[in-house]
């Protein structure tokens, strides 16, 4: 990085030329003077999981700080030796004074430089320092001090470091909550998705198909059907000089279906329709999933309006 990728105004420095760079340690875990009763927070890498530092796991004693380096808040804390250096690199600001094991590292801003901006610095490079501070040949992840120290980074004069990290995080926030909104919109279409399944396996989506069914083709009355008369229309009197059958001359021929234009299986549906005025139409299967897809499009409108709303309501 050179000045001249910079804007105007700002300028280019390694970390060590706008902070002072303070390692830690782990007190004896044989005195347990060093540990009992401690106040003091001791920050270690299963500490760094959130961006503001406000506590640790781990606390020493007054005893414990006599051994160790205590670093003022607002200082800039890092995982510099950690497995977890092959996926990410942890970075952290406390909001109280600390102290840190070995495998942290912490930057402490000189004047005029907001920690904050040096941070988030940091962690828009953090593929670029993985990729060009590590060790080679350990057995654990690790960042080497001296390239660590002289890292380039981008310097905007103070004021312009406040409203940057002003405005960087009030976006933040605002895409923190809108994830967080997809998320429970997530648990209300799988909420969504079991009830649909209930009700397919329970016959709910199919209420008004059997409804329209059954006024197609309403049951018999009491007395009516086997034994007790015929069910429907009387079938059709045969033309004059056509038997029934056996001893009744000859036969009915089959009526034919004339072909129509098109092709698959709707190409003779009219001609079908003609030639069989007393069959009743197959239903027609897709009628169910109509429905389920209006259900599904009114739901995620549904759901698409309240993430809007609760959009509209934080802005204002």
């Amino acid at each position: 990085m050179s000045h001249s990728d910079v804007p105007k105004g700002w300028t280019v420095a390694s970390i060590d030329d706008v902070a002072t760079s303070s390692g830690g340690s782990t007190p004896s875990k044989s005195d347990p003077s060093f540990w009992t009763n401690g106040n003091i927070p001791w920050v270690s890498p299963k500490d760094m999981k959130t961006f503001d530092l406000r506590s640790s796991e781990d606390l020493v004693s007054e005893r414990a700080l006599a051994r160790l380096t205590e670093i003022p808040e607002n200082s800039v804390l890092l995982v510099v030796r950690s497995g977890i250096l092959s996926r990410t690199l942890p970075v952290a600001v406390n909001t109280i004074p600390v102290t840190i094991n070995q495998d942290m590292r912490a930057f402490i801003p000189e004047k005029n430089i907001e920690p904050r901006f040096i941070a988030w610095q940091l962690i828009a490079n953090e593929r670029n320092i993985l990729d060009n501070c590590s060790k080679d040949g350990t057995t654990v992840a690790s960042i080497e001090g001296p390239a660590l120290s002289a890292f380039p980074l981008s310097i905007a004069p103070a004021a312009e470091q406040t409203r940057i990290v002003e405005k960087l995080e009030e976006l933040l926030s605002d895409l923190d909550a809108g994830v967080a909104e997809l998320k429970a919109a997530q648990v209300k279409l799988a909420r969504y998705r079991q009830s649909l399944l209930k009700a397919a396996v329970e016959g709910a989506l199919t209420a008004e198909w059997r409804a329209a069914r059954a006024g197609a083709h309403p049951p018999p009355r009491a007395g009516e059907g086997r034994g007790g008369g015929a069910v429907g229309p009387p079938p059709p009197t045969p033309p004059p000089g056509w038997g029934g059958g056996r001893g009744g001359g000859r036969r009915a021929p089959i009526p034919t279906v004339p072909r129509t234009r098109g092709k698959g299986p709707k190409r003779n549906r009219r001609a079908v329709a003609a030639a069989h005025p007393h069959r009743t139409p197959r239903p027609l299967a897709s009628q169910a999933t109509r429905q389920v897809r209006r259900t599904v499009q009114s739901t995620a409108q549904g759901l698409a309006e309240e993430i809007s709303r609760a959009g509209t309501t934080r802005h204002q």
